[in-house]
């Protein structure tokens, strides 16, 4: 199956479980005043509006990456509800980030429509946003409750500060901060976020679900290390990616040329590439990774 088609996939799987969420949530806000339901509608509008569901992709790979170890084949099982919750999260998740952003940078566009602020007014986006979060929160409360996932709460927590943090960092650079690197702050917002930390939630979930993956399949990783690991390779391949990724926004908003986005892309494609080789992973999972990088040196939007 081609990147393409396993991203649609993985895209419709989540859009179908968006939906029932938002129907559940609409009910849930009507049942506290009718008026509420318009806030409710403004998150599913835009969560639900183009969307390419990166993250919950990148969360997918990470899942099948551990799972393939043992059957050798990358598919997308529907029925896996854990997973489904985290994805749904991890969507959530971003639009609490856009809709805060937006606000921020004062856009009045976002995904081909209107930003939340520039319908509603900052205070209900403000709100939104929150409420988005706190939407978060509870998809991954789900498979937190498992008690199986400490490692996965972490991950998480820390993907929220980096967030959180690389935005402040970005406010202080608009304001002239002059010791705030733009690269650090793509860093927090689009590698780390973006692309390492989905990639190692999904590690997570798939080595907490099966108590014989707390420790590695004989021959594949060191035993007492397996998710440190799979932590090692989504950093060292992740980080470049995300990087790609940035690059490439940069290159499709105009911000730099070919010339420029070939000969930075070349270099943040090799670590990435390297990190694919050197990984104990099996073909179809290093097949798939290398197929990620071409897809976002390459994407059109």
């Amino acid at each position: 199956m081609k990147l393409e088609e396993r991203m649609h996939q993985v895209k419709s799987e989540v859009d179908e479980a968006l939906v029932r969420f938002f129907a559940k949530k609409r009910q849930e806000a009507k049942r506290i005043h009718p008026s509420t339901v318009a806030l409710v509608d403004q998150i599913a509008d835009l969560t639900l509006r183009a969307g390419k569901r990166v993250r919950p992709f990148l969360c997918w790979v990470g899942y099948e990456a551990v799972q393939v170890i043992d059957s050798g084949n990358l598919f997308f099982d529907s029925r896996n509800q854990r997973l489904i919750h985290v994805m749904v999260g991890l969507e959530l998740f971003q639009t609490f980030a856009l809709i805060h952003d937006d606000i921020m940078d004062e856009s009045a566009e976002r995904r081909g429509g209107k930003s939340i602020h520039a319908s509603v007014g900052k205070s209900m986006a403000i709100l939104a946003g929150d409420l988005a979060l706190v939407w978060a929160d509870e998809e991954m409360s789900v498979v937190f409750d498992s008690g199986l996932t400490r490692n996965l709460v972490m991950v998480y927590r820390q993907m929220k500060e980096e967030v959180m943090y690389g935005q402040a960092l970005d406010v202080m650079r608009e304001a002239g901060a002059s010791d705030v690197a733009q690269e650090r702050v793509d860093e927090l917002k689009t590698a780390w976020y973006s692309v390492v930390r989905p990639l190692q939630i999904g590690s997570c979930l798939a080595i907490s679900g099966s108590p014989s993956r707390s420790q590695s399949p004989p021959g594949r990783w060191p035993k007492d290390s397996f998710q440190v690991k799979c932590f090692e390779v989504w950093e060292r391949y992740g980080v470049p990616v995300g990087k790609l990724f940035q690059l490439r926004d940069d290159f499709l908003d105009g911000a730099i040329d070919e010339k420029t986005f070939k000969k930075k892309a070349e270099v943040l494609r090799n670590i990435a590439d390297q990190a694919v080789s050197d990984a104990v992973i099996t073909d179809h999972t290093r097949a798939l990774l290398l197929d990620i990088v071409q897809f976002v040196c390459t994407r059109k939007s």
